[in-house]
């Protein structure tokens, strides 16, 4: 094999290794995270559900009750910005954890729940309102602070 046609094969399997390793990248990127609370046995605006990406934040309320409308917010980053929540995302950990946890909103406790989207997957995780939960605890203390 002569030296041209080694480093032509050479560029070629370092290009597969570079696009494969950037198509990986791509796939876990967070491009939204969703965080809400639900409560089963209420007055007022039970379920809330914000929606945070790289454009701003929505926030959803509907009460149970029809007397009440419901109501959408649209908000810009004040407290924080949208890369600091994404690094607090361990996107690891979420995959790793079970879709329900605990019992949530058995005994009117509340509901909880977290949603990390990426390009090919959406990772939803519901718990006890409040609960601490390993892995999750990092993002999950910036959006409770920012409600």
């Amino acid at each position: 094999m002569t030296l041209p046609c080694l480093k032509k094969q050479l560029i070629i399997l370092l290009s597969i290794l570079l696009i494969s390793c950037s198509s990986d990248k791509s796939n876990t990127e967070i491009i939204q995270i969703t965080h809400g609370t639900s409560f089963g046995m209420c007055d007022g605006y039970c379920y809330n559900r914000t929606i945070y990406d790289e454009k701003g934040i929505i926030v959803y309320k509907h009460a149970w009750r029809n007397e009440q409308p419901d109501k959408m917010d649209t908000l810009s980053y004040s407290h924080y910005n949208w890369k600091e929540l994404k690094q607090a995302v361990d996107i690891d950990s979420i995959k790793e954890l079970p879709s329900i946890m605990g019992c949530p909103d058995c005994a009117d406790g509340g509901e909880e729940w977290i949603e990390v989207k990426t390009k090919n997957h959406l990772y939803k995780v519901k718990f006890d309102y409040n609960a601490e939960i390993k892995g999750i605890g990092k993002v999950l203390q910036l959006l409770r602070k920012n409600k």
